[in-house]
């Protein structure tokens, strides 16, 4: 059975499954150069069946991710085009008239000057919508949306199934992750999707499949992080983890007074939420409530209040099913302190979180709604076809070819060293000499996290490498973490990980064991000293745990620091070009692209 995943909301992207597995995942802004792009995905498509040799006509199903999609923030590509003075812009012409004084702008004509479909195509056919000026039905904007897919497919309508966004994002937080199929509890929280923004599901049984235990529209959790995001003067939608990175270093007596307005808009009752009729927005209520506190108070009681509050849900939800196995997904689950909290609960025995379980994920989740609805009808024999995300490397790989043509194109042969087929070892003597080198090989990794192949690494015991890459190389903010990637066989002599939780994706936090901290300081939280790590074994990525191995002969460390291979504000590097583009435009010592080291 070949089901095709989309997902056109923010983070757009396409997956396959072939015969319960998921073969090849990808976001468009990787094609694209725009981050976060949102919208058709086109290039992501036809990636994944040009990769696989699936033509249209082989296609059983496609799993369409969410009933309602705005347009509107597809034609001005909002999430990923908007500056933060447009998203001020939104909160002051847009919203505040809409929401607080009753009045209907239009949105079209404030932000007409975004549009650009030129530079950044939509492939819709929106002139429904033009003639008769008005975007909101979103039935309109799904019929045009399923009128793409079969025109650019050449398929027919009845194998669209359409998958509740909400809904995505639990099918994937179950059927995604590394867990025994036992009774489960599978907990989603985000901003929004078609009219909701958190639920409760069971998994029992494999006939039964997932259950709705709680569904609502009250949890706000997200929805004000992102905009207390924007008042700090960040991009929401995107610049979330700086917030959760801020936090730690605020200071405990004070973030009492920023987290006493916070907890007076939204609260767990059991395992309801329960919304104030105070909070009239998200936006300009935190602006009036919080004006004159710190900004560094702001971050670390808005953790505080998310944090208190989702472990209370998932604590009391516990205790009410005696189901003790649990997974998150949805965009709250990009939250790695909130994980570390629910993996410690003593109510808790085993939990996961499956890779970028952001919008990113949808297409992926849609995908197992229909496989678990295939296997329900007799399509699929064996419950454990359905297979979890087992590796993130699902994108495109490129040969040595391309990497000669990206050198040619960028004339940058008699410019720098290159080493051809440099082996692990040499690599590693360079890296506990201090030097960064990025590594571009293999498939690409889905999702929001660099697990290797889209790396750049570093000597994590160097004291200043923190601050060369931050302001080299990334041009990060100073107070932001590293992540070390940590051999599996050590992963007991850095990490308290005493309920042996998986983390193979860089999406749950741990406390470090104390006396290693010096020597792989530059991959944790300079703060708190906590670690998101990735836990490799050998046989997920051969090549790159074999680096680690040979830094660990030559040092005595089996981690090594590992951040995305990008510049700030661009999406992590797909093809040999991007990668060349960024050792261009940084400071990076080196780059391994396929075969190929090339030294400054």
């Amino acid at each position: 059975m070949i089901i095709l995943g989309i997902n056109e909301s923010h983070g757009a992207s396409a997956c396959l499954s072939i015969d319960g597995k998921i073969v090849s995942a990808v976001m468009e802004e990787r094609f694209t150069r725009l981050k976060n792009d949102e919208g058709y995905p086109y290039k992501s498509i036809e990636y994944c069946l040009k990769e696989n040799g699936i033509k249209s006509e082989q296609i059983n199903y496609i799993a369409l991710s969410s009933e309602s999609l705005d347009p509107l923030s597809i034609i001005t590509r909002r999430m990923s085009y908007f500056s933060v003075d447009d998203w001020i812009k939104e909160q002051k012409e847009y919203w505040k008239p809409k929401l607080l004084k009753g009045k209907h702008p239009d949105y079209y004509k404030i932000f007409s000057y975004k549009i650009d479909k030129e530079k950044h195509p939509w492939y819709y056919d929106f002139s429904e919508f033009e003639n008769q000026n008005d975007w909101s039905d979103p039935n309109i904007f799904l019929t045009i949306r399923k009128k793409l897919i079969c025109k650019h497919l050449g398929v027919k309508e009845d194998i669209i199934k359409v998958v509740k966004h909400y809904t995505s994002h639990s099918y994937y937080g179950f059927y995604g992750s590394q867990i025994p199929r036992k009774p489960t509890l599978i907990f989603h929280a985000e901003s929004g999707g078609d009219g909701m923004n958190a639920s409760i599901m069971k998994f029992e049984n494999i006939n039964k499949g997932l259950e709705y235990i709680y569904l609502t529209d009250k949890c706000f959790l997200g929805r004000i992080y992102k905009y207390v995001t924007l008042l700090l003067g960040f991009l929401p939608g995107q610049h979330e983890y700086k917030i959760m990175g801020l936090a730690p270093y605020a200071r405990e007596k004070y973030i009492q007074r920023s987290l006493k307005v916070f907890k007076e808009t939204l609260q767990v009752n059991n395992i309801d939420f329960l919304l104030s009729e105070k909070l009239s927005d998200c936006f300009w209520y935190f602006e009036e409530h919080l004006r004159g506190h710190r900004f560094d108070d702001i971050a670390g009681a808005l953790q505080r209040f998310v944090e208190e509050l989702i472990v209370n849900w998932v604590k009391n939800a516990v205790k009410e099913t005696g189901i003790r196995q649990v997974v998150f997904s949805g965009g709250v689950s990009m939250n790695v302190k909130i994980n570390k909290l629910l993996w410690e609960l003593e109510e808790i025995d085993n939990f996961f979180v499956p890779p970028s379980g952001a919008d990113e994920s949808l297409c992926i989740g849609a995908t197992y709604k229909v496989l678990e609805d295939a296997y329900k009808k007799g399509q699929i024999k064996n419950f454990n076809d359905i297979e979890p995300i087992k590796t993130t490397y699902l994108g495109p790989s490129f040969d040595d070819k391309n990497v000669r043509d990206a050198i040619e194109k960028k004339n940058i042969k008699n410019q720098y060293q290159i080493i051809d087929n440099p082996s692990p070892k040499q690599i590693a003597e360079l890296l506990a000499k201090g030097k960064v080198i990025a590594r571009l090989k293999g498939r690409m990794e889905f999702g929001a996290r660099a697990l290797g192949n889209r790396s750049i690494l570093a000597n994590p015991s160097f004291p200043k490498i923190v601050k060369k890459i931050n302001e080299q190389i990334k041009s990060r903010d100073f107070w932001m973490p590293f992540c070390p990637v940590i051999k599996a066989d050590r992963e007991k002599d850095y990490i308290l990980n005493p309920k042996n939780i998986k983390a193979p994706f860089m999406t749950i936090a741990f406390d470090t064991v104390k006396n290693k901290q010096n020597s792989i300081f530059g991959a944790l939280h300079p703060s708190d000293l906590t670690a998101r790590p990735q836990v490799l074994k050998k046989e997920y990525n051969p090549e790159y745990f074999e680096i680690i191995s040979e830094f660990e002969k030559i040092t005595g460390i089996g981690v090594l620091l590992n951040t995305s291979l990008n510049l700030h504000g661009v999406p992590i590097d797909c093809t040999p070009e991007d990668g060349l583009s960024t050792f261009l435009n940084s400071s990076l010592d080196g780059i391994l692209l396929n075969n190929s080291l090339i030294l400054r």
